[in-house]
């Protein structure tokens, strides 16, 4: 089961690596990387300006467990030990002026489907990234401050999938929601 999620863990990686830099896409913040190390995740931060990035760690209830402003005139790398956490599924964000980049962790030893939830502000736009080991239904809904639904999407997710929703005629917060045949999997509240 061990092997199994560090193979999870590599595909994760390395898709977040080709969505990072690997391949021209606009939506992912190119100088941000979150990464899984042993004791919990690393965060990546590359700038030649003077810049401010939030980091944020959230628990399955998107209870906000841990938080931290880097104010930095360079790149910078930090380690965040996700080991003395109660067991469950946790959320680690970043973001600067241009975006936000999440990704998720778990301490739990069997998991059923992940998800992270990547907003890119300048282009109004939210992608969703899904990876589950077997067919497992998944639902995807956003809604506004009204709490008007503005995209839903029911389908099926054997390995990984991504969803991407404009979000350019919304006015206001963006409340998502991925939810999977056991629940709610991750919540964000888009300003």
């Amino acid at each position: 089961m061990k092997k199994l999620f560090s193979v999870f863990v590599v595909l994760m990686v390395m898709s977040s690596v080709v969505l990072a830099g690997g391949i021209e896409n606009p939506l992912v913040p190119s100088n941000m990387a979150i990464t899984k190390t042993t004791s919990g995740a690393r965060v990546i931060y590359q700038t030649a300006k003077p810049s401010s990035v939030q980091i944020k760690i959230f628990d399955h209830t998107n209870r906000e467990v841990f938080s931290d402003v880097v104010k930095s005139n360079e790149s910078f790398s930090r380690n965040y030990n996700l080991s003395n956490l109660p067991p469950g599924e946790y959320r680690l964000s970043m973001e600067d002026e241009d975006g936000m980049r999440e990704e998720t962790f778990s301490t739990l030893k069997n998991v059923e489907l992940l998800s992270s939830i990547i907003h890119a502000k300048k282009l109004k736009k939210c992608l969703v990234t899904l990876y589950s080991r077997g067919e497992t239904a998944v639902k995807i809904t956003l809604k506004d401050s009204n709490e008007k639904l503005v995209a839903a999407d029911n389908f099926s997710v054997d390995g990984q999938s991504v969803r991407l929703f404009n979000l350019e005629k919304v006015k206001g917060p963006v409340f998502v929601e991925v939810s999977g045949q056991h629940g709610l999997v991750r919540s964000l509240l888009i300003e």
